[in-house]
């Protein structure tokens, strides 16, 4: 609500500066979209009302506001305007935005199955609750895991699909099935990756998971004495 005293006499709201269209748009009480300054504000039900819409997935940073806009009043008798513009700061706090999956990069060794975690931020004051992996490695294979260790599990993948990691686990296991004979460039020979993504608690599944996050494995070949396997 836009407030000003009119005890004295009736009054005119105008909106002098809007917000940048980048981050938000007015729009009067009614619906309509406030395009241009100065623009009279109607009064409606008493009171002197605007609405905001933030731009898509846009929020505040903290407790800092998100953007803010102008207005003044004009007397309803003589048309004296206010001294001074008054500014009115709107803080946009996030809801159902997808939680953000981190790029990630990790070295491993060639001859063995290796634990990785995917990371991310849920936004929102909740949690991440499931791991979704969007796209394969091309020269090693996923294997499900937990925190503990890596199962026998192969994680497979139909185009243009995702699959789930089960249990709420955002932990799987990569080992190289590439060739090992490959020239050293910069400490390692392969350089392979596979996409993931994340959900939130307050996300739906299929509605509100994330952006796809890139997951960057550099092979070594390295030394590695195993008693039997090194899987």
């Amino acid at each position: 609500y836009i407030n000003y005293d009119t005890s004295d006499s009736p009054m005119l709201v105008y909106i002098s500066r809007l917000p940048p269209a980048s981050l938000a748009t007015l729009y009067q009480y009614d619906g309509a979209e406030i395009t241009s300054v100065p623009t009279a504000v109607p009064k409606t039900s008493g009171n002197y009302t605007v609405r905001v819409r933030p731009a898509w997935n846009q929020y505040s940073t903290g407790a800092e506001p998100f953007m803010n806009f102008s207005f003044y009043a004009v007397d309803g008798v003589n048309g004296e305007s206010s001294s001074s513009a008054a500014m009115a700061s709107v803080i946009v706090s996030p809801k159902n935005d997808p939680a953000v999956a981190y790029n990630s990069n990790e070295t491993v060794y060639a001859a063995r199955k290796t634990l990785l975690r995917l990371t991310g931020t849920p936004v929102e004051a909740d949690t991440i609750v499931r791991g979704y992996i969007s796209r394969l490695p091309t020269a090693g294979t996923l294997y499900y895991a937990n925190e503990t260790g890596a199962g026998d599990g192969v994680i497979t993948l139909a185009a243009g699909s995702m699959v789930e990691l089960p249990h709420g686990s955002l932990y799987i296991a990569y080992k190289y099935t590439g060739a090992q004979d490959l020239p050293e460039k910069d400490g390692f020979i392969y350089e392979d990756s596979f996409g993931f993504r994340l959900l939130d608690a307050s996300g739906e599944p299929g509605l509100s998971i994330g952006a796809e996050a890139n997951f960057t494995i550099h092979v070594s070949v390295g030394i590695t004495a195993c008693a039997t396997s090194c899987d």
